[in-house]
């Protein structure tokens, strides 16, 4: 707080110290990031690492635990600018976590700081978070002819296993898979209904192989060389 208001009106807490407050990443640092509006003249502090932004509203402040700090979208995006892209992932993660992610948020911020040097980084951080699943038709179409493009048998689409409907399944091999898409699984009751419906199947001998929607899309060869294991695996057995 007294870097804050020793930066004078318009500052913030920003970059690593706001993800410290924010609790969405550890900082042990002995700077304090501070960010001000460039148009004020302020000059550097003892302690205080000094950010000029020239596009610096009260869009991208909020007050958290009393202190003038950046968003959530707007500390994600200046920490973008440095940190590896794993690190980069595993604080956005954070924010999920806390409860803290708003991904409308976040691209109106970098709407708004469309050069800001950590947008690109940003943006590709968020890939996991965008709502641009395919249909259930779509996916039956993109998923078969993965299984073709790599020799798997055609499985049964939609079937009855057990009393209960599947995405995919292999009757000879007693596998199923299942392709979980955020728009129907992401809900408590989804989660604990899938597992349950999981656990139900192993006892009867059955193996169930989960992908997501994003996997099929965007790393097929890597779900087609698992699947062929697990399907080598089960008629092994």
């Amino acid at each position: 707080m007294g870097a804050v208001l020793a930066c004078g009106d318009g500052a913030g807490l920003s970059h690593a110290c706001a993800t410290a407050l924010w609790e969405i990443r550890p900082y042990t640092g002995v700077w304090i990031d501070v960010t001000i509006p460039s148009r004020g003249g302020r000059t550097e502090r003892e302690r205080i690492r000094l950010h000029r932004s020239s596009i610096f509203s009260a869009d991208d402040v909020t007050t958290h635990r009393g202190i003038p700090v950046t968003t959530i979208a707007r500390t994600l995006l200046d920490v973008a600018a440095t940190l590896r892209a794993s690190s980069l992932a595993r604080t956005v993660e954070q924010t999920e976590i806390r409860r803290l992610f708003d991904l409308a948020a976040v691209e109106a911020a970098m709407a708004r700081h469309p050069h800001h040097p950590g947008a690109a980084r940003l943006r590709r951080a968020l890939a996991l978070y965008r709502d641009d699943e395919f249909s259930r038709s779509e996916l039956e179409k993109v998923f078969l002819a993965l299984c073709g493009a790599h020799g798997i048998p055609r499985p049964l689409v939609n079937h009855i296993v057990e009393g209960t409907e599947v995405d995919f399944y292999w009757p000879e091999q007693r596998v199923v898979v299942e392709t979980d898409g955020r728009a129907t699984h992401f809900t408590i009751a989804a989660y604990e209904a899938d597992r349950a419906r999981d656990a139900h199947l192993l006892t009867l001998g059955y193996r169930t192989m989960r992908i997501t929607e994003l996997q099929v899309r965007c790393d097929g060869p890597t779900v087609a060389h698992r699947l062929t294991a697990v399907l080598a695996m089960s008629a092994s057995r």
